[in-house]
């Protein structure tokens, strides 16, 4: 499913690039924990069709402000990106925020960009933003568990000061009401370094 819409998003580049100097393609990386294999299949898919890139990797090393001081930094007041791309939740939710649109972003591996806030709908985005979620729905990934194990209580173990977990929890809650069982929450008192 991930190449076949990293597919889509490469054909619907290849419309807009008429000419020789379309083909070339300027891309910040914001990365929560350096490149991973997404990226690079993201930029081999990009070469296989044809653009020259010229990447810009900022790695927040699983740090906040890092990524903050990446985002805040000249680089991005001064330079003319053609695409931001970030990975995880956690990025873009930064990215959204503090670029604030300024180049078409492409977010990836990120579980619920509606509820985070990212885009409208998943069908419309509503914005300078599109890209890839990760993952079936969890209405689905809960009734098959609970069809198949018939469980009563589910326990869960969640950071509140990750947006994922807070997300996460919000759904089993309303799983569990539809479905008839009860969480358990063991909420862990971990912050990420801000």
């Amino acid at each position: 499913m991930l190449k076949f819409i990293l597919w889509l998003f490469i054909l619907c580049l290849n419309v807009f690039a008429s000419n020789a100097e379309a083909k070339k393609l300027k891309i910040a990386l914001a990365l929560w924990r350096g490149e991973t294999l997404a990226e690079k299949g993201f930029q081999n898919e990009l070469k296989d069709y044809g653009y020259d890139l010229e990447i810009s990797i900022f790695d927040a090393k699983q740090d906040r402000s890092t990524m903050g001081s990446h985002l805040r930094s000249e680089v991005f007041k001064n330079k003319k990106f053609d695409y931001i791309y970030s990975f995880g939740t956690t990025v873009t939710g930064m990215v959204k925020n503090i670029v604030r649109g300024k180049f078409p972003h492409i977010f990836n591996i990120v579980a619920d960009p509606v509820g985070a806030g990212f885009v409208d709908s998943l069908e419309k985005t509503g914005g300078n933003i599109s890209g890839v979620k990760n993952g079936p729905l969890m209405s689905k990934q809960i009734l098959v568990a609970h069809n198949t194990l018939k469980f009563k209580k589910l326990g869960f173990i969640y950071n509140p000061q990750e947006m994922n977990s807070t997300l996460t929890l919000k759904e089993l809650r309303k799983q569990g009401a539809k479905v008839g069982f009860a969480i358990k929450e063991f909420r862990l008192n971990l912050c990420c370094p801000s």
